[in-house]
């Protein structure tokens, strides 16, 4: 006896894009050119990504972004780096704050192959100098000529 079971429509689309924003989200760019899509951060977070099975998550600092998708932008020492320089060290203050990411198709992982990186662009953003750099300028008395 063959008893047919029931087929439920699985609507695969919705399993797209997903909670975090991703290199081949984005539209492939450089960092002085014009690609890239315009974010604007609701706020920093803290944000624990555990694999299945892992006790503990691996924590970093990530951007929430505003608007309907509730995106979340993890941040790697790049872009860390990067958001610090264009928007100072308090995270609490980027709230509000645009950029725009693009995919940097040059970029590589760990084993050497091109996979592309999300890297950010900062326009209206004025790039800060970080104290130790300023502090290790030398005093015109210092320079031997």
């Amino acid at each position: 006896m063959d008893k047919k079971k029931k087929r439920i429509p699985l609507d695969a689309s919705q399993f797209l894009g997903g909670r975090y924003l991703r290199a081949t989200d984005l539209p492939a760019g450089r960092l002085d050119g014009d690609e890239g899509e315009t974010f604007t951060v609701e706020s920093a977070v803290i944000d624990e990504y555990k694999r299945d099975g892992a006790e503990h998550g691996d924590r970093r600092l990530a951007l929430r972004i505003a608007g309907p998708t509730e995106r979340v932008l993890r941040l790697n020492d790049t872009n860390l780096k990067a958001c610090i320089a264009a928007w100072g060290r308090d995270a609490s203050q980027w709230g509000g704050r645009t950029f725009v990411a693009y995919n940097d198709t040059s970029v590589r992982n760990p084993q050497g192959a091109r996979t592309g990186g999300v890297r950010m662009r900062f326009p209206d953003a004025v790039v800060l100098v970080p104290d130790e750099l300023e502090d290790a300028s030398p005093d015109d008395d210092q320079i031997p000529f």
